[in-house]
C-alpha cells in the first residue's frame, strides 16, 4: 500500500461502491486485529450490514489508487438514536481520516433526525488510546461509558440450571411471542439517554440477524405464564454470541440471569461449541458485569463508547 503521510489532500471521502464490500471488511478485520489480537466482526454480519443499510449511510476514505484507508457505517436504532462505527488504517492515523468520517456521520444523522426530540450520535473505539480521545473530544463527543467483551472457554461440562419459585424456561414461540419479548426487553432497558426501540425496528434487527437461531432463544415464565426473562444468542464458526439477556425488574436477583446463561452453556456444550461471548456496558444499572463474572465469564476486551448530543430533548 502506498503511504501518503504528507499528502492528505489526496485522500478522498466518498460513498463506497458495492463491489468494495470485501475491501471494507478487510479494513475492519485489520483494525480490530491490531488492537484486540482478533477480529470480532464476522463476514456474514458485515455483509448483512451493507444489505440492510442504505448506501448513503456508508463512507470510505481512499488513496488515489483506491486503497481504502478509512471506513464508517451509520445505524439508526430508533428515531434520534444513531451509532457510527468508524475504522482508520493504522498507517493513516493523524491525517484527518477519522475526522472526515465522524463529520460525515454527523451530517447524515442531522439529515435523518426527526423534527423534534433528543438526538444522540454514538460511536465506539477499541481500547483507550490518546489518539482516539483527541479525535472524539475534538469533534464534541464525551465518554458515555465503557463496554467490556467477556468470554468463557468451556473445558468441562457446564453447570445445570436450577429453576425455582415456579419459574420455567423454554424456547420462545416465534413469531407469536415476538412482541411480548420486545416489551420485556424495552422494560428492562430503561436508562437515562436511551431512546426506546420501536417494535418494527427491533423485530427485523433480531429475527433477520445473521446466524439467528430460534433454538437459541429462550424465555422464562412464572407460574401464571407471564414472561419474566429472556436470552437469545447466535453461533458462528468462532464463538456463541449472547445477543441480549433481560430479566423483568421485579424478578431480578432470583437467579434468572445465571440460569439462562447455564441453559445456553448446556446447549452450546452439547453441540460441541466451547466459546461463549457477550458484551456489557459499565453503566448497566443491574450490575450485570458482576453476574456474568460469577457465571464464569471473564473480561477479554475493552471498548470506549462515545456520545455527542446533536440536539437536546
Amino acid at each position: 500500500m502506498t503511504i501518503i503521510k504528507n499528502k492528505t489532500d489526496n485522500l478522498k471521502l466518498r460513498q463506497p461502491a458495492s463491489e468494495e464490500v470485501e475491501a471494507g471488511y478487510a479494513l475492519v478485520v485489520r483494525c480490530e486485529t491490531e488492537v484486540l489480537g482478533e477480529s470480532l466482526m464476522e463476514w456474514d454480519e458485515h455483509q448483512q450490514d451493507w444489505l440492510d443499510n442504505p448506501a448513503e449511510n456508508r463512507w470510505v476514505v481512499s488513496t488515489p489508487d483506491n486503497q481504502i484507508v478509512g471506513y464508517a457505517i451509520l445505524f439508526e436504532f430508533a428515531p434520534g438514536d444513531f451509532m457510527l462505527y468508524a475504522y482508520v488504517h493504522s498507517d493513516f492515523v493523524g491525517l484527518g481520516v477519522g475526522t472526515q468520517l465522524l463529520q460525515a456521520g454527523e451530517d447524515r444523522a442531522r439529515a435523518m433526525m426527526p423534527p423534534t426530540g433528543a438526538v444522540y450520535l454514538r460511536s465506539v473505539n477499541a481500547g483507550d488510546t490518546p489518539a482516539a480521545a483527541e479525535l472524539y473530544t475534538g469533534q464534541g463527543f464525551r465518554i458515555k461509558t465503557h463496554v467490556f467483551v467477556l468470554t468463557l472457554e468451556m473445558t468441562a461440562p457446564p453447570p445445570v440450571p436450577q429453576w425455582q419459585d415456579g419459574l420455567t424456561c423454554r424456547l420462545a414461540r416465534i413469531p407469536e411471542e415476538n412482541r411480548a419479548v420486545w416489551q420485556l426487553v424495552e422494560g428492562g432497558y430503561v436508562v437515562p439517554g436511551r431512546v426506546p426501540r420501536e417494535f418494527e425496528t427491533w423485530e427485523p434487527r433480531v429475527m433477520n440477524a445473521p446466524g439467528f437461531d430460534p433454538t437459541l432463544f429462550w424465555v422464562v415464565e412464572n407460574s401464571t405464564g407471564e414472561l419474566v426473562g429472556a436470552l437469545y444468542a447466535s453461533n458462528n464458526e468462532t464463538y456463541t454470541d449472547v445477543y441480549q439477556m433481560v430479566t423483568r425488574e421485579d424478578y431480578r436477583r432470583r437467579g434468572i440471569g445465571t440460569n439462562l446463561l447455564y441453559t445456553l452453556y448446556q446447549a452450546a456444550w452439547q453441540r460441541g461449541w466451547r466459546r461463549v461471548m457477550l458484551n456489557v456496558s459499565a453503566d448497566n444499572p443491574t450490575n450485570a458485569l458482576s453476574l456474568y463474572q460469577k457465571a464464569g465469564l471473564t473480561i477479554q476486551h475493552h471498548f470506549v463508547k462515545w456520545e455527542k448530543v446533536v440536539r437536546e430533548a
